[in-house]
């Protein structure tokens, strides 16, 4: 099997455990690093747990790929593709057409989702988390679990995942 066939693969796995709402396979698929990032109406990070944690209320009853593309070179894998999911979070309305770019990274011979930024083509502003903008800390604190809106990599951006990962900030 070729690398991309070997991606492709992982990432079926990762949706179905999506759909599943299982925690503990999805985990397996992230890498620690892994952070949802909203494109718009501004942008947001949602690191792994996070996103994780909104895992067991994100119904998806629904999820139809309209177009895909798949590249690797070497260990970094990207699958981008546009997708019509039909989903609720926490009973609210998550059904959009997105176009998303899952970045893959082969860790340790296994390939693990590092990044999945993320843009809306619909009636949503995005999937599944409100984001409250707090400049002056670089994340917000929604009832669904913090987001760090800072630039992904940045100062404001580790300092933000450092309070989170503390419990600084939490709703």
């Amino acid at each position: 099997m070729d690398a991309e066939q070997e991606l492709v693969e992982r990432w079926h796995g990762w949706q179905a455990s999506i759909e599943a709402r299982d925690l503990a396979a999805a985990t397996g698929y992230l890498a620690d690093d892994y952070a949802l990032e909203l494109v718009q109406p501004e942008r947001a990070v949602v690191p792994r747990d996070a996103w994780l944690a909104l895992l067991p209320d994100y119904v998806v009853s629904g999820y139809t790929i309209e177009a895909q593309i798949v590249e690797v070179s070497g260990d970094i894998g990207l699958i981008l593709h546009r997708a019509r999911q039909e989903a609720t979070v926490h009973d609210a309305d998550r059904s959009d057409t997105f176009v998303l770019t899952d970045i893959w990274r082969r860790i340790d011979g296994t390939w693990r989702g590092v990044a999945s930024p993320l843009h809306s083509h619909g009636r949503r502003r995005h999937a599944g988390v409100a984001v409250a903008a707090s400049p002056d800390r670089g994340w917000a604190g929604p009832e669904h679990g913090p987001v760090c809106n800072a630039e992904r990599g940045g100062s404001r951006y580790r300092a933000c995942r450092s309070q989170m990962s503390r419990g600084i900030g939490r709703g």
